[in-house]
């Protein structure tokens, strides 16, 4: 998890096990834990809906951030992966290896707008295992207004006080 999301929330897979500091929160699963469920968990909007709303907002040039301190990531309301069916954990790890690999296809030009359709397979694999599959685009709007919110709080202008 990231300390600050600007306008796209993303939890980094961490392949290479780079150490985390106070800007990237490294997170380690419990051994019942399937960490790659809890990483697709994590990317979807549902839990950036609840980064939003858990969140406190940093005031900012052009765009307000949204900050979570690492005691708030830990109490997100998120479904339990141990919860889950080996179904459900492998439909939802799989649509996250879509997201990355689209992500990693398309480089600098990544973003929400361009990976929606893998970012929609991860959310509804994620919704479906909670019973909620019919409530996506709800969530998606939801985050859209809320970033949208962040974005009008910021203003377009700061002065400079000296």
């Amino acid at each position: 998890m990231t300390d600050v999301t600007w306008r796209e929330h993303r939890v980094v897979w961490n392949d290479v096990e780079a150490i985390g500091s106070n800007q990237f929160y490294y997170i380690v699963p419990d051994d019942e834990v399937d960490a790659k469920t809890l990483c697709g968990i994590l990317n979807s909007r549902m839990t950036w809906l609840m980064c939003e709303l858990k969140g406190r907002w940093a005031e900012g040039a052009g765009m307000a951030r949204s900050r979570l301190m690492v005691y708030e990531t830990e109490q997100l309301p998120i479904p339990d992966p141990r919860s889950l069916t080996d179904e459900e954990c492998e439909r939802i790890s799989e649509c996250l290896d879509e997201l990355m690999e689209r992500e990693v296809e398309l480089g600098e030009d990544a973003s929400v707008e361009t990976t929606e359709a893998e970012r929609d397979a991860l959310d509804t694999a994620v919704l479906e295992a909670i019973g909620m599959e019919d409530r996506l685009q709800e969530i998606k709007e939801g985050v859209e207004r809320m970033v949208t919110m962040r974005e009008e709080a910021a203003g377009e202008s700061t002065d400079v006080l000296i």
